[in-house]
């Protein structure tokens, strides 16, 4: 774990727990925790095989659907069941979700203490009659699953909202670690859905903010105010999740090409001003506002204009982490073979001439890479005039018609924002007049 990743951990930790001790301003607690739970979710992903699981084409187009009909059967389970019931459901099945989520997040920092063989060797436990179900695990994962267990038993005692914070924070971190978009073309499509998915379901429908004032479960982050009315500010997992999958898939990006945090600070830099002005608008409108709708632009557009400066649209639409693996798994054979014929044929030199062998497939690497640098791109003149050459009509008009509907969408959903809460905002007026009593205790910024 290098400084940066560890100065993020503590800072994360920190900001979690100063407001036991001091007022932290909830504004700038959402910010701030949602940002550095993405930062540190980004870097935890990157590793030498890509993440676990892969989202295709096919499961980015169904993502909405799905998310619309999960949320509107929690809608109606709450409305027509007991809400005690259907809680007390959810908070033991994330019961045993946290201590997993918990211990796959601590895990990392547990096994730098811990003996070699504690981390390596797998114990196989095997149900007394079930012998086909099984379960793998180590010593160090069942040492990791000690305070995840304790934290959990905490807020299924308690639902104190500090504990719901570490667990959501915890969920965060191992959907975006875990999780892959596998392309840019497919995080585009998520994202996109999305983006319609939760203008509709927090502003032309009661069922998004209804299910997460009532869903009593690590779902959303909750930050302390000082308003005796509204004692908590509300972040909904998803606004950190989903969009932090794309950052991630960025700086993995810049990984495989061997480029330093270029694509991934835009897309960090876009969900930072995306949060921002979702909190901005809230406040402004003392309304719960889908922060996808700020957040989306943000990032899809920071990358998309970054990569149109710099002329790169065509690799980014075209990378796939499959193939990074697959060159990252070619260039170790090379390697390999390279390090072979090195050795054998250094051995029949003399010993003043062994260090000036190089491997022949090396340089021929080495070659290639320069030449598809060289003749892959035009190198004259400034990213815009790079960009709009001959070679590359085709992406310039396609990038341009993605930036100017992302550009129209973004105006079009703040202006009819602003008529809605407008519209929201005279309504409630309207309704305290003929009953003062206010029924709201959350002040909310949901997604999925």
């Amino acid at each position: 774990m290098k400084t940066h990743e560890r100065a993020a951990n503590l800072a994360l930790a920190g900001l979690s727990l100063a407001p036991l001790v001091i007022n932290v301003n909830p504004n700038l607690n959402v910010i701030l925790t949602a940002c550095l739970t993405v930062y540190v979710g980004c870097y935890r992903s990157v590793k030498s095989t890509p993440p676990t699981e892969t989202m295709s084409k096919e499961h980015a187009m169904r993502f909405p659907l799905v998310g619309s009909a999960m949320l509107l059967s929690l809608f109606l389970l709450f409305k027509f069941l007991s809400k005690d019931l259907v809680n007390t459901v959810l908070t033991a099945y994330f019961f045993v979700l946290g201590i997993a989520a918990l211990c796959a997040t601590l895990l990392p920092s547990v096994k730098r203490f811990l003996p070699e063989g504690w981390n390596n060797n797998e114990i196989v436990w095997r149900a007394p009659y079930f012998h086909s179900l099984s379960l793998e695990f180590t010593k160090s994962q069942v040492v990791a699953s000690v305070p995840g267990f304790f934290f959990c038993v905490w807020y299924a005692m308690k639902k104190h909202w500090l504990a719901n914070n570490v667990l959501g924070i915890a969920f965060c971190i191992q959907g975006i670690e875990m999780l892959s978009l596998g392309s840019f073309k497919t995080g585009g499509i998520l994202l996109a859905g999305l983006f319609f998915y939760d203008i509709f379901w927090v502003f032309f429908t009661p069922v998004m903010v209804s299910v997460a004032k009532s869903f009593d479960a690590p779902i959303k982050l909750l930050f302390p105010t000082a308003d005796a009315a509204r004692p908590f500010s509300m972040l909904g997992l998803g606004d950190i999740v989903i969009p932090g999958i794309f950052v991630a898939l960025a700086l993995r990006f810049d990984v495989s090409r061997g480029i330093k945090n270029r694509y991934f600070n835009s897309a960090f830099l876009g969900y930072t001003a995306g949060m921002t002005v979702t909190i901005v608008v809230m406040n402004w409108f003392q309304a719960a506002q889908p922060a996808l709708l700020y957040i989306v632009p943000g990032v899809t557009g920071f990358v998309a204009i970054h990569s149109l400066w710099n002329g790169e649209v065509k690799p980014l639409l075209e990378f796939t982490e499959a193939q990074a693996e697959e060159e990252g798994a070619g260039e170790e054979e090379d390697e390999d073979s390279s390090r072979f014929c090195f050795s054998s044929a250094s051995s029949q030199l003399p010993a003043h001439q062994k260090l000036t062998l190089k491997p022949r497939s090396s340089i021929v690497c080495t070659m290639e890479k320069e030449a598809l640098s060289v003749h892959s791109y035009p190198e004259t003149g400034t990213g815009l005039e790079r960009w709009f050459h001959p070679s590359r009509r085709v992406e310039t008009i396609v990038s341009l018609v993605i930036i100017i509907m992302v550009g129209i969408a973004f105006v079009v959903g703040c202006c009819w924002c602003y008529r809605e809460a407008r519209r929201w905002r005279a309504a409630t007026l309207h309704a305290n007049r003929i009953r003062p009593v206010n029924e709201g205790t959350y002040n909310a910024a949901v997604a999925v």
